[in-house]
């Protein structure tokens, strides 16, 4: 119970760093890093013109979070059809998915000897990367020059905003291969190391939902074991 619920807390940080963006076809590779190029257009435009392209990839990154001095290091796939969101993070032996499917979340685990559990409960509130979609005139955007990662080219850029401060690079398409928060709570950082296609039934959930459980009790069970 100690390591689902470390687990579900942890995805429930990361869902919020989801991006918007679609690819077509499935590539690995190395991360390498191209000169900087002068652009003639608006940074800013151009990364608004990212932010509202369709979602319609998967996507598979390595994950380092930082907080007071520990770090978390794992990997996670996001899967994006339209609207409807699929993240699925692994930790030793434990599973971790979480499902927002037609403003609903989802939370789904699964164990050795033990098959999927999954809780319905309300949406999240806005998060750090909804927040900087949204934004997003706020800060100022620096073009840093294009990265090759997950055999894939991306264009990067860098938005600050007060204490906040975020680097990311997205494809043509808008799928993100790359994104980092740093701010005085700690850092995030995501690398994709596969990009492919998601398809509706990647939002199947693989068992029926329940209603999710009072949170305290929760804690308690944590606190417990």
């Amino acid at each position: 119970m100690r390591k689902t619920l470390i687990l579900f807390f942890m995805s429930i940080i990361i869902i919020g760093f989801l991006l918007t963006g679609c690819e077509e076809k499935t590539a690995s590779g190395s991360d390498s890093t191209k000169p900087t190029t002068v652009k003639t257009t608006d940074s800013k435009s151009e990364l608004k013109e990212i932010y509202s392209k369709p979602r319609n990839y998967m996507a598979k990154y390595n994950l380092v979070t930082s907080s007071d001095g520990q770090s978390f290091k794992t990997q996670l796939t996001h899967y994006f059809v339209g609207q409807n969101v699929r993240q699925d993070m692994t930790q030793d032996d434990t599973e971790m998915r979480i499902y927002l499917i037609d403003s609903a979340m989802y939370s789904c685990f699964s164990a050795p000897s033990q098959g999927w559990t999954c809780y319905k409960f309300n949406q999240l509130n806005k998060t750090d990367e909804d927040k900087l979609r949204s934004e997003i005139d706020k800060y100022d955007v620096v073009y840093t020059g294009t990265r090759t990662i997950a055999g894939k080219v991306g264009q990067c850029y860098k938005m600050t905003y007060q204490e906040a401060n975020f680097e990311a690079c997205y494809t043509s398409d808008g799928v993100p291969l790359f994104f980092k928060s740093v701010s005085p709570s700690g850092t995030m950082e995501m690398t994709a190391i596969q990009v492919g296609t998601a398809s509706s039934s990647d939002l199947t959930l693989p068992a029926p939902a329940q209603e999710m459980p009072n949170y305290e009790n929760l804690i308690k069970q944590y606190q417990q074991n």
